[in-house]
């Protein structure tokens, strides 16, 4: 592998929930500090189905000697659906590099743990001794989470050496860690006990259980903590939120895995590698009913100051005293309330405290009643330049956070017009460094399931546009078990997210993101946003090569076809040929025939293409009508010159006052008329048709009708006929490419033709449209829609616009 520095994975669930929130700015400047590449594989829990949550896990197989020379696990949070013992099998089984875990203990391997026995019997303990609960009811965390047992153990030895009964009923045993309120919800309404009353207490394994459980209790009107105290554990975000604040258990998190990375470290230089077992620490606070330990210490006159308080407050706080004159003391404050504003690592405690040990340094150190005054003048102070310190962050927070949001929907936004990988990775380089992630680089999948480098960009820090980085020409596959082409290697020390991408059961790819001082929350947003796009482009990409299958299909058929149609053309001339040879007259008519039948066979094979519209225009279908009833006319007089044959009879009946403009090719519906009116001659010896116009919601129809009456079993028996006819093939073909459709009926013992043609849309492609987007064109003056055929109107909730008012060249159908 290329570079000095050492590459180290880090094997985690999830960074953006839960106590894993926390962790980044500490563990990203740690990682520089120690001058190592630290991977961060946030994979999910094992096997875990709900929201497709397993298909994280294909990054853990990442922590391999291919990639990285050690790995870190939080290994607890792999669990939660599969077993530890399974966790345990899977760790060993997938990393083949040195390994340090916390959160569960692997057999061989060094391990980092907190003493959460001890902390949890502190807990109990408090409640017992200082609030003298004797029936506390306890919410335990999963059963297969070693260190939920070691809490639940740690409640039951409290009891015991406080000669506390254990009460089963009491206890909820095997709580998910989000099922609080369903936990407490078994207590009192399932067992029926009553808060304040079967029960004088309540502890839970998890700030999360107890935040939840304590949340339905103030739904039933319980008050917390006169009518039950409550604590929790962890310390987590849920704690602070709670109202009252939650009497909790503080877990060293950050500490532990900073020491993880420190014993890793420590390791791979050759040192002993012995576990180690961090110390957890209690902190009271208003949800037991105890006064909070920073309220308790400021309202105290005289106490031991701690020895934590830098020389360097000190200094600064004793010249402010001296001399009244002297700003040092709020000089220094300013500079560390301003050094990092956005920092949200520290308590807001710790600072009140510091304040507080400081009153107590320098009032044992006065000597006369002005110097008492100065002290608490001062320390008064410096408390409402803390309390508006305090505030300039927390709008500072919001600020950014509103930034932030703003700068990933302006990414969201332009990958949503992303047809292909190469416009999402231009997106990318355009809007991630605005968030402060200087690099990244996109790895997808082939259908073959091999992962190939699609490209990515850097930007340095004193560079106003980032560089963007190109596969190598054609394609630039990974070697297998790698996550990046070796040339892309970050080599320099920092931290990276190894991001999953997947759309549900699809696996996509993944993401390299350098870590940026960000929320950790927009990393999976970012994981969303791209895996999304990605799958549209995937989408937009099969459809382009479906149409491309299509056009390359249809291109070849219709090769095709002109080729058959012009041999076929070929064999009309030749029929021609012999009919002038030596022909009779019943050869004639047979030659005549097939010479029909063959022009018909090549004007179906040509309707099969939207050629047919090639001429559409909009026209008037009156017009239209009355034309080709003129027309027919005039081709039966001269068909029947010299016959006895009488005349049939075309009338086109007149339109009501107002009707729609139509959308085709008049010449190809005009031929349609023709075959149709041709085979109802044939089949039925009609001697008059009507036309006429009858337009509808959706629709209009041209109706045929015979002037004589058809028994109704004759005409179904003619109809049968008719609809096996090829020419009749071709009139459906012509109508259907149209839009529209032909149906035949009996009213009243005359057979009725009704042929529907849509109206057509705005951009003038045909289809039929919903009642709802209908506007209509109607032939009219101004003011018709009173004069519109009965039912036209019926149910419309489009307008009605006058031809006048939107056409103003003339129609010719």
């Amino acid at each position: 592998m290329q570079g000095h520095y050492q590459r180290i994975a880090f094997l985690l669930a999830s960074a953006h929930t839960g106590a894993a929130r926390g962790l980044w700015p500490e563990l990203i400047a740690s990682a520089q500090s120690h001058r190592c590449i630290l991977f961060v594989l946030p994979g999910g829990r094992l096997d875990a189905v709900s929201g497709f949550e397993y298909m994280r896990n294909g990054v853990y197989r990442y922590a391999k000697a291919s990639n990285v020379d050690a790995a870190l696990c939080w290994a607890s949070t792999l669990s939660g659906y599969a077993t530890e013992s399974a966790v345990e099998s899977f760790l060993n089984d997938t990393i083949d590099v040195p390994l340090v875990t916390f959160g569960l203990k692997i057999d061989g391997r060094p391990f980092v743990g907190i003493d959460a026995y001890s902390g949890m019997k502190a807990l109990i303990g408090h409640f017992i001794r200082s609030h003298k609960r004797k029936h506390i009811a306890f919410i335990a965390g999963p059963r297969q989470h070693s260190s939920a047992e070691e809490r639940y153990r740690a409640y039951c030895d409290a009891l015991k050496e406080a000669s506390i009964p254990y009460d089963p009923r009491l206890v909820c045993l095997d709580t998910p860690w989000s099922e609080g309120r369903r936990a407490m919800l078994n207590l009192i309404d399932d067992r029926g006990l009553v808060p304040g009353k079967d029960f004088d207490a309540l502890c839970t394994s998890s700030d999360l259980l107890a935040f939840e459980a304590g949340m339905l209790l103030k739904e039933r009107g319980i008050d917390i903590p006169s009518t039950l105290p409550i604590g929790g554990f962890n310390d987590s975000e849920e704690s602070r939120i709670f109202s009252p604040p939650l009497t909790t258990v503080k877990m060293p998190f950050i500490r532990q895995v900073l020491s993880a990375l420190r014993l890793l470290i420590d390791m791979r230089n050759g040192n002993s590698a012995d576990d180690i077992l961090l110390k957890t620490k209690l902190l009271v606070r208003s949800s037991c009913g105890c006064m909070p330990q920073a309220l308790q210490l400021a309202g105290r006159t005289r106490a031991k100051a701690p020895k934590s308080l830098p020389p360097s407050l000190i200094e600064a706080f004793g010249a402010s005293v001296a001399s009244q004159k002297n700003n040092s003391f709020f000089e220094y404050l300013n500079k560390i309330f301003n050094e990092d504003r956005a920092s949200s690592s520290l308590e807001t405690g710790i600072s009140e405290n510091m304040m507080t040990a400081l009153r107590f340094e320098f009032l044992s150190r006065a000597s006369s009643r002005e110097d008492i005054d100065k002290t608490e003048r001062l320390i008064h102070q410096a408390m409402v330049a803390l309390g508006l310190s305090k505030e300039r962050r927390h709008e500072y927070l919001l600020w950014k956070e509103k930034e932030d949001e703003q700068k990933l929907n302006l990414f969201n936004q332009e990958l949503l017009c992303a047809k292909d990988v190469l416009s999402i990775i231009r997106a990318a380089a355009g809007h991630l460094p605005g968030l402060g992630i200087l690099s990244s680089y996109l790895v997808t999948k082939d259908k073959q399931g091999n992962l190939m480098f699609k490209g990515g960009y850097r930007k340095g820090k004193d560079t106003p546009y980032a560089e963007l980085i190109y596969p190598r020409p054609s394609r630039e596959a990974i070697p297998r078990g790698c996550f990046l082409p070796d040339r892309i290697i970050p080599t320099e020390p920092g931290a990276f997210f190894v991001l999953p991408l997947f759309f549900e059961s699809t696996e996509i790819g993944h993401l390299v993101i350098q870590a940026a001082d960000i929320d950790p929350s927009l990393y999976e947003k970012i994981r969303s946003i791209l895996s999304s796009a990605l799958r549209g482009v995937k989408l937009f990409e099969e459809g382009d090569e479906a149409r491309k299958r299509a056009e390359r299909a249809e291109k070849s058929m219709s090769d095709i076809v002109s080729v058959i149609s012009r041999e076929i053309q070929s064999s009309i001339e030749a029929f021609d040929n012999i009919s002038k040879l030596d022909a009779t007259g019943a050869q004639e008519v047979e030659v005549s025939r097939l010479k029909e039948l063959v022009r018909y066979l090549i004007d179906l094979s040509q309707a099969k293409s939207e050629s047919v519209l090639a001429r559409a225009v909009l026209f008037d279908p009156y017009c239209l009508c009355a034309r080709w009833a003129e027309e027919q006319l005039k081709a039966d007089k001269s068909n029947n010159k010299g016959s006895n044959r009488a005349e049939s009879r075309f009338i086109c009946a007149r339109p009501s006052s107002a009707y729609p403009l139509l959308y085709g090719d008049p010449k190809q519906l005009e031929r349609m008329l023709t075959i149709v009116a041709q085979l109802l001659e044939e089949t039925f010896s009609i001697e008059g048709l009507e036309i006429s116009i009858v337009p509808s919601i959706q629709s209009c129809e041209l109706r045929l009708a015979s002037a004589s009456m058809i028994p109704k079993k004759i005409g179904a028996t003619g109809l049968n006929r008719i609809e096996k006819d090829i020419r009749f093939e071709l009139a459906k073909q012509i109508c259907l490419l149209h839009g529209g459709y032909i149906l035949f009926s009996h009213e009243g013992g005359n057979l009725i033709v009704r042929i529907g043609i849509p109206y057509p849309t705005v951009s003038g492609s045909i289809h039929n449209i919903s009642n709802r987007e209908v506007e209509l064109r109607v032939i009219g003056p101004q003011g018709l829609s009173d004069h519109l055929p009965c039912g036209f109107v019926n149910g419309l909730s489009g307008k009605i616009i006058p031809y006048n008012s939107i056409f103003h060249e003339s129609i010719n159908p």
